[in-house]
């Protein structure tokens, strides 16, 4: 009685740790993740075989960074010259109040891994932790965080989030905003927040 009361809680414990890593992301945004990717590598200057990047395996978004934030809409205003739609700053505010798991659903032309974001967090926990990040992973150039993409109402406007580090003191945080035209997702606009 005792060993089957115990297979039965390591298996509600393994369910329950299995259904965390699933994602609850639709199919529908990686189309818009692979979008992203495929603007940068169509880029005259951007030599895909030279690149190696890390995709933190959840989603994240800074708070001083968020649509929460009316000096951010404004900004974003400001640079692109339109207003951001109510319902597409509520769809990514909604999606983005919690971090979902990221699976490998991209079709990219560079070369990228998928890492365990608790992992890297754990490191930057260490001094040091730009040099054992290098050491724990050495073909690794930049370690790129998503948010989830938020949606307009007829689901043709998208934003992105995304958070680039390339070392202590490389890195750029990123708005994407993209526009289904006949029926294919273009970037239309980039407006990078922060740099260091």
């Amino acid at each position: 009685m005792r060993f089957e009361l115990t297979i039965f809680f390591v298996s509600i414990f393994l369910l329950h740790n299995c259904e965390n890593k699933k994602t609850n992301i639709p199919y529908t945004e990686y189309v818009i993740y692979n979008a992203f990717f495929n603007s940068i590598t169509e880029n005259e200057d951007f030599k895909v075989d030279s690149v190696s990047i890390a995709i933190l395996d959840s989603t994240s978004i800074r708070d001083n960074l968020s649509l929460n934030n009316e000096r951010i809409i404004s900004k974003l205003r400001e640079e692109w010259g339109f207003e951001l739609s109510g319902d597409l700053i509520d769809d990514f505010n909604t999606k983005n109040a919690t971090k979902h798991f990221i699976e490998d659903y991209f079709k990219a032309e560079l070369r990228y891994q998928i890492i365990a974001t608790d992992k890297y967090l754990e490191i930057f926990k260490n001094s040091y932790p730009w040099e054992n990040l290098e050491e724990e992973y050495p073909k690794i150039k930049s370690f790129l965080t998503f948010s989830r993409i938020g949606l307009n109402t007829q689901k043709d406007k998208a934003l992105l989030f995304v958070s680039i580090s390339c070392g202590p003191l490389c890195g750029s945080t990123w708005f994407f905003y993209l526009e289904k035209v006949d029926n294919k997702w273009e970037l239309a606009n980039e407006q990078m927040l922060t740099i260091r």
